[in-house]
């Protein structure tokens, strides 16, 4: 199984191994929790998680080759 993640926004000068879609393989359908603490980003980081154009929270378990963007928080100032 193969689940592409991709990091968008200012979140992304944290993860200067993320700078480029990452594809990230499993043995098995894993959560977006499970996929994020595997590609090194806590899981309370991104803003929002957005697969298949629709936000998804930690809990999903996305299908195989899904793409998985992460956003920044909103900020303001």
């Amino acid at each position: 199984m193969e689940i592409f993640l991709r990091v968008e926004g200012h979140i992304r000068e944290f993860f200067p191994h993320l700078q480029d879609p990452v594809r990230i393989t499993l043995p098995q359908p894993v959560t977006v929790r499970a996929i994020l603490q595997k590609a090194g980003v806590p899981p309370e980081l991104p803003g929002a998680v957005i697969c298949r154009r629709q936000r998804v929270d930690l809990s999903y378990v996305p299908a195989d080759g899904d793409d998985l963007v992460l956003l920044s928080p909103l900020a303001g100032g």
